[in-house]
């Protein structure tokens, strides 16, 4: 197989107390544009000032049980 087999932006709900590699927990936290093709697909939507950087979604309040968390593809392949 060649390239990721998961779309950039792709949600997963994860059971581990760690971030698998190319994801980014749902924490709302900033990222810089320039370092993240994730931008394109997010905007300001989320936050942050739109030249530098840019906010994920804050999803910490919809994880349905304790220590199950939501996390974003960072990197991946490009949805067409």
């Amino acid at each position: 197989m060649y390239g990721y087999p998961w779309l950039l932006g792709s949600l997963l709900l994860l059971p581990y107390d760690f971030i698998p590699e190319d994801f980014d927990d749902c924490a709302g936290q900033l990222l810089e544009i320039e370092k993240n093709k994730l931008f394109k697909l997010l905007g300001t939507q989320f936050g942050g000032n739109g030249t530098t950087n840019f906010a994920l979604p804050d999803l910490r309040a919809q994880e349905p049980i304790k220590d199950v968390k939501y996390c974003i593809a960072t990197i991946g392949a490009s949805p067409s």
